[in-house]
């Protein structure tokens, strides 16, 4: 059977590679951390005996196995039984680490591996919007914007006070994996929720009015008045 890693941070991407796969299969079954021995055995044997045609998804299989680059010895098992099964069941592994990527290679060979991600300094520039943050703020998006064109940050920016919105509310997309919900949840507490949508109209505006050319500057320095004023 086939063995296949999509992985990356691009999380929007990834997802729709993976619901592209699954669209090859009348069934697929997902496993997440924390993940149970016997449940995965179970599974698998269920999977094997009924001869269903489902795919078998894991995601973030070596989140916690690993100790000094080796398997633990519950991680030993899994990794065992995962061989077993890619013997005789379509595989696909969902990795948003990339540098876990080489732990696939190794204990898991011959997977057809995918990338999904995101350019240099992106995420690091999304995760430190934080009120008082503006100095280590502005200046990861400087250095952002030395390989991303300002349209690209201005996109996911808005889009990341989006699901810091979302995130208050308890409400998340269906593409938004265990692992990111929480770092979202714990960046939407340092902001009140009145200024976080007050952020989130702002970008609307400007971005109108630099579409529409209502306003004496480009989404580069849209951007900059934006982040000055909110944090």
């Amino acid at each position: 059977m086939s063995i296949m890693l999509l992985y990356g941070n691009d999380i929007q991407s990834l997802e729709t590679a993976v619901e592209k796969e699954k669209s090859k299969y009348p069934e697929s079954l997902r496993l997440t951390p924390p993940f149970s021995y016997q449940v995965m055995e179970e599974q698998l044997s269920h999977t094997d005996l009924f001869g269903t045609n489902r795919l078998f998804i894991i995601e973030n299989f070596f989140h916690l196995g690993l100790v000094r680059a080796k398997p633990t010895k519950p991680m030993e098992a899994l990794i065992g039984l995962v061989k077993q099964a890619v013997e005789h069941l379509p595989v696909l592994f969902i990795e948003p680490a990339e540098k876990r990527v080489k732990y696939y290679k190794t204990f898991i060979k011959d997977s057809v591996s995918q990338g999904f991600v995101l350019p240099k300094y992106l995420f690091t520039f999304l995760d430190a919007i934080k009120p008082g943050g503006l100095k280590t703020t502005h200046a990861l998006y400087e250095n952002a914007l030395q390989e991303n064109a300002a349209e690209l940050l201005f996109y996911f920016m808005k889009r990341r006070v989006r699901d810091l919105i979302n995130a208050q509310a308890g409400t998340f997309g269906n593409s938004t994996a265990p692992w990111q919900r929480g770092k979202l949840s714990q960046q939407a507490k340092t902001w009140k929720p009145e200024k976080l949508v007050q952020f989130y109209k702002a970008l609307f505006t400007i971005e109108e009015g630099i579409k529409g050319g209502r306003v004496p500057y480009d989404t580069k320095q849209g951007l900059s008045l934006v982040l000055n004023f909110y944090l």
